[in-house]
């Protein structure tokens, strides 16, 4: 992710945390050990903007270290410098030393007007003064590394920012407040407090010590394994529905969106090859070999020549009243909505430069495009023309290509790169396994417990169950499983 840096935390790092475009405050942040000389080179005091450079330098550093003495970041007006030549513009610097910031590390905020040109300026001349560009999600890969928040905290960040929905921010910010990693660490340690007592009972087996009775040992044991149960079943309630995710078919009217939702959900939405048929949108779970979600069919849509939606079939514009706005509106409002959007493409039809556009679009955007209606085209014809790659090719008729879309949608909710109710819920993806290991571990060392109590077996499983939930929490971890949770992350944050 971040190249031959990756996970090193010695040098700074720099990028905008705001979005790009117009706005009344952009915000550069960078974070690293030599914050405080690159601010020396960039930034200058409000007080000192009528000297020269050597009137400032005393001014810059009694400045910078009157924000390291405060406990909270204080806003210190000043001047960011734009380039070599001496141009600056009015800017508020935020300030946090190591001890106090987010990631453990001296950490600085520079808030000045909302426009592109004066914000890249800015970031360069961070990076000409010792800073470098900032991958994704490495602020935040920071804060974890330095042991502010554990892997579960880090992605619940990930969940404020892409909540769609009061629910999906609630939830993320619970988990960002600890609550599944306290609830984790609680049993991981009192894990570590039995596997310390059983182990020293081995090693001092010739002497007459007892540091854990068997009858102690049993019951601390079914406590831990009481708690890893009742957490393993609220992880699972995390992959309810809506959490996991929609996955929103879109298409042409009599594209094959309600023969391809049949074929996915088992359901009952009305097929015909009049256009037009569905003028609402059905919705139904769907499950993607344990992952769960809503799978959304809406009504056919035309499309503007730029792409966007129309919503109302070209031969009924003179019925494009009510109930066929109704349909646009709502069809539009579940296509924004979607953590997946699946455009669905009838193989025999003639592609115009407008649905071309379309399938443009919803590349762009991370969506899928999928061929229906594959069996109605003779193996001997190619695809249309136009169509470089899709994600699959189906027929709810003879249910080719079903499992091909299947493993796909499952593959991005895995990634993370359907957008939604990602974090959370991919927390839960990620955490299930792992807890479910750790009940069964307990659960053996239980029955160990019981009849013979082979103190060495039980350590062995106590181990294991440590290891899984050090995974989970990230006392455990490896690049591959790092990379994969933080290259979700946009820029900044």
């Amino acid at each position: 992710m971040f190249g031959n840096k990756a996970y090193s935390t010695d040098d700074t790092i720099v990028a905008t945390a705001t979005p790009s475009g117009p706005a009344a405050r952009a915000v550069i942040r960078l974070c690293g050990p030599r914050v405080r000389d690159c601010l020396l080179q960039i930034w200058r005091p409000a007080d000192g903007a009528g000297g020269g450079e050597t009137d400032w330098s005393a001014s810059q550093s009694l400045a910078i270290d009157s924000l390291s003495a405060v406990v909270r970041p204080t806003r210190l007006p000043g001047w960011a410098k734009l380039d070599d030549c001496g141009r600056c513009i009015p800017c508020d610097l935020y300030y946090w030393p190591d001890s106090r910031s987010f990631t453990r590390s001296p950490l600085a905020e520079i808030h000045c007007l909302g426009s592109d040109p004066l914000v890249a300026a800015l970031v360069q001349q961070s990076c000409q003064h010792g800073a470098r560009l900032a991958g994704g999600g490495e602020f935040t890969l920071r804060a974890f590394l330095g042991g502010r928040i554990d892997l579960t905290q880090a992605e619940a960040v990930l969940g404020v920012i892409q909540a769609k929905s009061e629910r999906e921010f609630d939830c993320a910010l619970k988990q960002l407040a600890g609550g599944l990693s306290e609830p984790l660490h609680e049993i991981r340690h009192a894990l570590l407090d039995i596997l310390a007592d059983v182990e020293a009972g081995l090693d001092f087996a010739d002497e007459d010590i007892t540091f854990l009775d068997d009858e102690t040992l049993r019951r601390r044991l079914g406590e831990i394994y009481e708690n890893a149960e009742r957490l393993l079943a609220e992880i699972g309630n995390r992959q309810t529905v809506p959490l996991a995710g929609r996955v929103v078919l879109v298409g042409k009217p009599n594209a094959g969106k309600s023969s391809l939702f049949n074929a996915l959900t088992g359901g009952q939405a009305l097929e015909s090859p009049q256009p037009g048929t569905t003028r609402d949108y059905l919705c139904a779970p769907l499950d993607l070999d344990g992952i769960q979600c809503e799978l959304i069919d809406t009504a056919g849509v035309d499309f503007h020549d730029d792409g966007t939606l129309d919503g109302i079939p070209k031969n009924q514009k003179h019925l494009a009243k009510g109930i066929d706005n109704e349909a646009h509106a709502t069809t539009t409002a579940q296509w924004e909505q979607a953590s997946i959007q699946v455009f669905c493409l009838d193989v025999t039809a003639d592609l115009s430069s407008d649905t071309l556009k379309m399938v443009e679009s919803v590349r762009h955007s991370g969506g899928l495009v999928v061929l229906t209606k594959c069996d109605q085209l003779p193996e001997s014809s190619a695809k249309p023309a136009g169509l470089t790659q899709v994600d699959a090719e189906t027929s709810s008729h003879t249910g080719a290509g079903m499992e091909t879309l299947r493993k796909t949608l499952r593959s991005r909710f895995e990634d993370g790169s359907a957008a939604g109710d990602g974090a959370v819920a991919s927390t839960a993806i990620r955490c299930q396994e792992n807890l479910q290991s750790v009940v069964n571990g307990l659960g053996e060392a239980l029955n160990i417990a019981d009849p013979s109590l082979h103190h060495e077996l039980i350590a062995v499983e106590i181990r294991t169950a440590i290891d899984f939930l050090g995974q989970m929490v990230g006392a455990v971890y490896t690049e591959d499983m790092l990379d994969r949770i933080f290259s979700r992350f946009c820029i900044g944050k």
